[in-house]
C-alpha cells in the first residue's frame, strides 16, 4: 500500500452539469442507533450524500457502502466509471481492490490454520520446498504470523512485479523466485510492510491446500459468500466477465490543480495475490460482512467462531503502549473508536475496507482514483469520528530526517534508501506540532501523534527509542529510523561529487579527443586518459539509468547493466596502474593526475550504493 498523497480538487466543470447521483440505500435501525461520529443510522444517508455533494468537483467516481453487521446502513454510487464517455457507475462497476486484496490471503491462511494444516508460530520453511529462500541473512525463523505482520525482515523488491503484457505473468512460484529480495531484518524485529511476503504466504497455501490460489479463493471464500463479480488472478481469466466490465472503467488522478485521465490504465500483478482483486462493491460488501457475524455466531469464513475471534485478535502492538498496531493481517486505526482493515491502491484504483470488531459497523470506500484520501480516510473519521487527544506530560523534540524501514538496504536501487525513503520532520510555531512531508502532526499523547494531511487521512504514529537508543517512528505499516545528519550528509555529497565527476569526465574526454586529434598526441597515458575518462562519464549515465528508470524491471535488464557498471569501475585502477609505469613522465603533469583522481569517484559511488550488485535485490 502506497501512503496517500496531499489534498486534492478537481478544477474543470466538464463534471458540474452532468454528473448524477446513482444510489441505492435502506435504513434499518432505530433513531437511537447511531455511528461513533454522532450521526443517526437514520440520517446516515443524508449526511453521506451531503459530504459527497462537498466533494464532487474533484470526483471521478466513488462508491460507498456502510454496513452494520449483516444489514447495510446505506450505500451510494456517485460520478463515472468512464467520464469522457459518460458512462455512471453502477452496480455492475468494477473496481481493483489494491492491497485489500491481502485479506484474501489472511482469511485462506487462517482457514488452512483452523484445519491444522497451518501452525502460525512455526517456521514457514516447513511449507516450502527445500531451498525455497535463498537470501535469508539470519538462522532464526520466519513464521506466519511475522508474515501477516510485515515482520519477515526484507526488504522491498527491486525486480518488476506487474507488467503491461499479460503474456510475461507467470504461476506464483515462479513470480516469487524471479522477484526474491534479500533478507535484512532480523524477523519479528522491523515492520516494513511487504507484498512479496503477503505472496509468499498465498503460495505456502498453495503448499498446504494443494491447490492454486485462486482456485483455493474461489472455492473456499468465493462461494460459500455468492460472490459472483469478483476476479482474483493479475490477468483476470477466472471470471470474464470481470475483465470485459474492467476493460469499460477508466482511471484518473486528480489533485488539488490537476486533472489527469489515465485511460483504463490495465496492469498485470504477477505477484497477484498482494494486490489483483477486481470486483463490484456488492461482492466486496459480502466480504466485509463475513468479519462481523452476529454475536456468537460463526463467520462464513470459517467452522468455528473461534477462528474469527483469534484472526481479529492483536499480533503486533506499538512500543511502550497497550495499543494493537496489527491483527493477524489486519491494520487498526484509531479514531473515536479503534478499528481494522486494510486500504488499497493501485497505478489508478483507490478502495477501503474498515470496521470496528465489537459493534460490527464498517464501511467499504472503492474509486477510480490513484491515491485518493478525501473519501477513502475521510469517511473513516466521518463514521468512526476523530481520536480524542490525552495529556502529554512529555513533549520530546522529535524534528529531524527519518529513513523507512521500508526500503532497498541491499543492491542496484539502494539509491532509494537515501532519496526516496526519508521523511522530514520538521517543527512548526505550536508546542508539540510539526510538519512531516505536508501533513500536519500534533501530540496527542506521551508517546502517540495525529497526523492530518488536510484532506481526509488521518493516522497515528507512536514515537519509541530501539535497543540501540535511536529514535524511531512506527506508523501503522512502517518503522522509520531518526538519521544520523553529518551521515546522510556524506551520502548526498557522495552524490553530487559522483554527478561533477561525470560532468568533468564528459567535458575533458572531449577535450582530450580534440588535443589528440589536433596535436596527434599518441602513447599509453594518453590514450588510457581518454578511456578512462570516457568511461567515468558512461559510468555515471549507467548509474543514474539503473537508478531512474530501472526500478521494477526485468533481471534480464538490470544483470547486464550492473555488470557494465561493474565493468566501468576497473578502469580507473588500470588507469592508475599505467600511470605508477610511467609515473617519471606525468608526475608533474596535472592534466594526468587530476582527471586520475576524479574518475575514482564514480566508483566509490558504485561501491557504496551497490550499483554493480544485481544479486541481492
Amino acid at each position: 500500500m502506497r501512503i496517500q498523497k496531499p489534498a486534492k480538487r478537481f478544477v474543470a466543470a466538464i463534471l458540474t452539469t452532468m454528473m448524477t447521483f446513482a444510489f441505492a440505500f435502506s435504513v434499518y435501525a432505530a433513531e437511537a442507533d447511531t455511528t461513533p461520529s454522532g450521526i443517526a443510522y437514520a440520517k446516515l444517508i443524508d449526511k453521506l450524500n451531503g459530504f459527497v455533494d462537498e466533494r464532487k468537483e474533484g470526483t471521478a467516481s466513488v462508491s460507498i457502502a456502510i454496513f452494520d453487521g449483516s444489514e447495510t446502513v446505506c450505500d451510494l454510487r456517485y460520478g463515472y466509471a468512464d467520464i469522457e464517455n459518460k458512462i455512471i457507475v453502477d452496480e455492475n462497476t468494477v473496481y481493483e481492490w489494491g492491497s485489500c486484496s491481502k485479506l484474501l490471503v489472511w482469511v485462506s491462511v487462517m482457514q488452512q490454520y483452523e484445519q491444522g494444516k497451518i501452525d502460525l508460530e512455526a517456521d514457514i520453511r516447513k511449507y516450502l520446498p527445500d531451498g525455497f529462500l535463498t537470501k535469508l541473512k539470519f538462522s532464526e525463523p520466519i513464521t506466519m504470523v511475522d508474515l501477516m505482520d510485515h515482520r519477515g525482515g526484507w526488504q522491498d523488491t527491486s525486480y518488476a512485479a506487474e507488467f503491461e503484457d499479460a503474456s510475461k505473468l507467470t504461476s506464483l512460484a515462479e513470480a516469487l523466485k524471479s522477484t526474491e529480495p534479500s533478507q535484512v531484518y532480523e524477523p519479528g524485529t522491523i515492520t516494513a510492510y511487504s507484498n512479496w511476503s503477503t505472496a509468499l504466504a498465498a503460495y505456502i497455501v498453495e503448499c498446504t491446500s494443494g491447490m492454486d490460489y485462486a482456485e483455493y479463493v474461489h472455492q473456499n471464500i468465493f462461494t460459500p459468500l455468492d460472490i459472483r463479480h469478483t476476479s482474483v488472478r493479475g490477468d483476470f481469466t477466472d471470471n470474464d466477465w470481470v475483465k470485459n466490465q474492467r476493460e469499460k472503467t477508466k482511471t484518473y488522478s486528480i489533485y488539488e490543480d490537476t486533472f489527469e485521465s489515465l485511460g483504463t490504465n490495465m496492469s498485470y500483478i504477477n505477484l497477484y495475490p498482494a494486490g489483483a482483486a477486481t470486483g463490484t462493491l456488492d461482492d466486496f460488501l459480502k466480504f466485509a460482512k463475513a468479519f462481523v457475524p452476529e454475536a456468537g455466531e460463526p463467520s462464513p469464513l470459517f467452522a468455528k467462531r473461534e477462528t474469527l475471534d483469534t484472526m481479529l485478535s492483536p499480533t503486533s502492538m506499538y512500543s511502550g503502549i497497550d495499543l494493537a498496531r496489527n491483527c493477524h493481517g489486519l491494520w487498526t486505526m484509531e479514531y473515536a473508536v479503534s478499528v481494522m482493515g486494510h486500504g488499497g491502491n493501485t497505478s489508478g484504483f483507490s478502495s477501503m475496507l474498515m470496521f470496528e470488531p465489537q459493534s460490527g459497523l464498517g464501511i467499504i470506500v472503492m474509486t477510480n482514483e490513484v491515491d485518493e484520501t478525501a473519501y477513502n480516510y475521510g469517511l473513516l473519521s466521518f463514521i468512526f469520528g476523530h481520536l480524542t487527544p490525552r495529556s502529554a506530560e512529555n513533549r520530546p523534540d522529535i524534528s529531524g530526517l527519518y529513513l523507512a524501514k521500508r526500503t532497498v538496504e541491499k543492491g542496484f536501487l539502494r539509491f532509494y534508501k537515501y532519496t526516496n525513503a526519508i521523511m522530514p520532520v520538521t517543527k512548526t510555531a505550536s508546542e508539540g506540532e510539526y510538519s512531516v512531508a505536508g501533513m500536519s502532526v500534533r501530540q496527542i499523547s506521551d508517546s502517540l501523534y495525529l497526523c492530518d494531511n488536510g484532506n481526509g487521512m488521518e493516522y497515528v504514529f507512536n514515537v519509541t527509542q530501539n535497543s540501540g537508543g535511536k529514535r524511531i517512528i512506527e506508523n501503522y505499516v512502517c518503522d522509520y529510523e531518526r538519521a544520523n545528519i553529518f551521515s546522510l550528509g556524506c551520502v548526498w555529497a557522495l552524490l553530487l561529487c559522483t554527478l561533477l565527476a561525470g560532468v568533468y569526465a564528459l567535458i575533458r574526454a572531449i577535450i582530450c579527443l580534440i588535443e589528440r586529434i589536433r596535436r596527434k598526441q599518441t602513447g599509453a597515458t594518453v590514450v588510457m586518459r581518454l578511456v578512462t575518462l570516457t568511461g567515468a562519464a558512461i559510468h555515471v549515465a549507467l548509474m543514474l539509468y539503473l537508478w531512474f528508470a530501472c526500478n521494477n524491471a526485468l533481471y534480464s535488464t538490470v544483470v547486464p547493466l550492473c555488470l557494465a557498471v561493474a565493468a566501468l569501475s576497473l578502469l580507473p585502477v588500470v588507469n592508475a596502474a599505467v600511470l605508477m609505469v610511467k609515473r617519471r613522465e606525468i608526475v608533474k603533469h596535472a592534466r594526468f593526475i587530476i582527471p586520475a583522481v576524479v574518475c575514482f569517484i564514480p566508483v566509490a559511488c558504485a561501491i557504496f550504493f551497490q550499483a554493480y550488485n544485481f544479486w541481492s535485490s
